[in-house]
């Protein structure tokens, strides 16, 4: 079986609850993922639309994609559902 999975923009598809469950899953301190996850969902943006930036808003959605934090917690979100994928596989679901 071949699965084709496109990465582009997968960092804005993440969603926090499974990034939550992941580092949870990962053994990571709750004190830790609390941390972790205020860093992620603090987050607030704005877009430029002709030079003018629109006011701010929190993504419900993602993560950095510009630091190295971040990467991990992609790769560690990619571990995750590769383990989910080859347990649904196995069962024959």
């Amino acid at each position: 079986m071949v699965i084709k999975v496109d990465l582009e923009k997968a960092c804005d598809r993440l969603r926090c609850d499974f990034i939550r469950d992941t580092l949870i899953d990962m053994g990571f301190s709750i004190w830790l993922v609390n941390l972790m996850m205020h860093y992620i969902e603090t987050t607030n943006l704005s877009v430029l639309w002709n030079d003018n930036p629109s006011s701010s808003f929190t993504p419900s959605r993602g993560i950095h994609q510009c630091d190295i934090i971040s990467l991990y917690i992609f790769v560690l979100c990619l571990q995750r559902l590769s383990r989910l994928n080859c347990h649904v596989v196995e069962l024959g679901v």
